[in-house]
């Protein structure tokens, strides 16, 4: 997704060195938009998942080359722009633990 589209799909060599420079500035790309990601959720109040990578990735960079507060706006206006949505996902019920619960088996 990152190198897709930030245009990073496009450089390509057949040298390793370049290859590995390449994979090391995706992975730091890919941090530090998934720290914005948590954070954005948190301040939100949403899951992770529920905030877009794809229209971060796509905005950010706009918004940032003015200055201006990205993590203020998708918070603010997140939900009308589409930032911050219900994601898709399957949601895995929280099994809560059975106090009464006794066990039958134990490692000796």
């Amino acid at each position: 997704l990152i190198k897709r589209e930030l245009g990073l799909h496009l450089f390509w060599s057949a040298k390793t060195v370049v290859i590995l420079q390449q994979v090391w500035a995706v992975l730091i790309i890919a941090q530090i938009l998934h720290a914005l990601q948590l954070e954005i959720a948190v301040r939100a109040g949403v899951d992770p998942f529920d905030v877009s990578l794809r229209l971060m990735v796509e905005y950010i960079p706009r918004w940032r080359y003015d200055g201006t507060d990205v993590i203020a706006i998708i918070v603010e206006h997140g939900r009308r722009g589409g930032f911050i949505r219900e994601y898709r996902r399957i949601r895995p019920k929280k099994q809560g633990i059975d106090p009464n619960l006794t066990y039958r088996y134990c490692l000796i």
